[in-house]
């Protein structure tokens, strides 16, 4: 039992662990190659952020807008909400923009849309500019839009409101005229849907126009027949009563149709409205410097990450063959006792 026991011992001491000292002896023997494998990784490094294209990123901010409903802005028509069929308060339209944005419906008017280039002599659009060939008008769509969506990022400040957005290109000017171009977009969207919405209201509003007028006019006809037929009432309850109700009648109808009157006055001038209602706070400007490729910070990383790398391999390499020829030597002595 005492050559198992020799065995482990000899062993135990040659397999110490590894230190940085005793590794600096390997990579100074291998410095040779580790000057050529970080040169080779340098010089590729470079060629490849060289041949990365400049990219340009132009930024705009959005501020944020609370549209009130108009139509209900005036005193006394939240009594008419639940004859109206309209709502009250105060919608946060700006926390829909980052979807928006993104959707298909504007980045196609974006993506089709002309745009003076560098590379071009003629005004072309986005698909062109990029030169997305597919087999079809779809797929080149689909293309184009999908890498305009991973050139953009939309962030929304929920705390204040504000949405930022910010359009990577390869051409300082291209990427201000797209972003604008998003801006530009996004509000004839805006003020398209809400124009048709106003529409929709006043059809409604005209409707139920109608409907009170012709109430009024029952009423109206109700109280001048009973009023005919009862001359005189002062000395009878019911009919005092009777009068009350239908005077009432025509009372509720007059104020609802008056009301109504007002609102569809407002949804006609709501209606041919066409001023700007995303409220840009910064246009995308020109950028004066390219965003990426950061060329000497990834060449300097490169560098000193190969160094590193290299001499960390090199020195464990080293040290496990001194570690595995310090066994080998450990057993043939055993062997020999």
């Amino acid at each position: 039992m005492a050559q198992p026991e020799k065995l482990d011992k000899q062993t135990e001491e040659a397999s110490p662990g590894f230190s940085l000292l005793d590794a600096l002896p390997h990579i100074w023997a291998k410095r040779k190659h580790i000057v050529i494998f970080v040169s080779a990784v340098t010089i590729l490094s470079a060629v490849i952020v060289l041949l990365v294209p400049n990219l340009y990123t132009a930024e705009t901010s959005i501020l944020p807008e609370l549209e009130k409903n108009k139509l209900l802005g005036m005193a006394g028509v939240s009594d008419l909400a639940a004859v109206t069929g309209l709502s009250i308060g105060e919608t946060p339209v700006s926390k829909l923009y980052p979807m928006i944005i993104k959707s298909a419906r504007i980045l196609r008017e974006v993506l089709y849309s002309e745009y003076k280039t560098d590379a071009f002599q003629d005004t072309v659009d986005l698909i062109r500019f990029w030169r997305i060939e597919k087999r079809t008008e779809a797929e080149n769509f689909e293309a184009a839009m999908k890498l305009l969506r991973d050139r953009m990022d939309v962030s929304f400040d929920n705390r204040l409101g504000t949405l930022v957005l910010k359009v990577e290109l390869e051409e300082p000017r291209l990427a201000a005229d797209v972003a604008n171009r998003i801006t530009s977009e996004l509000d004839l969207y805006t003020r398209t849907k809400r124009r048709t919405s106003v529409t929709l209201q006043r059809e409604f509003i005209e409707q139920r126009m109608v409907e009170v007028d012709q109430a009024l006019r029952v009423a109206e006809n109700s109280l001048k027949a009973f009023r005919e037929k009862n001359r005189r009432i002062i000395d009878s309850p019911q009919l005092l009563m009777e009068q009350g109700r239908l005077e009432r009648d025509v009372q509720i109808n007059s104020t609802v149709f008056v009301e109504l009157k007002k609102q569809i006055e407002i949804a006609k001038i709501e209606e041919i409205k066409n001023i700007p209602i995303i409220n840009v706070l910064d246009v995308a400007r020109i950028p004066t410097g390219k965003s990426s490729p950061k060329r000497t910070s990834t060449v300097l990383v490169t560098f000193f990450l190969s160094i590193a790398v290299s001499s960390a391999v090199a020195g464990y390499v080293g040290n496990l063959r001194n570690i595995y020829s310090r066994i080998q030597s450990s057993l043939g002595k055993v062997t020999v006792a």
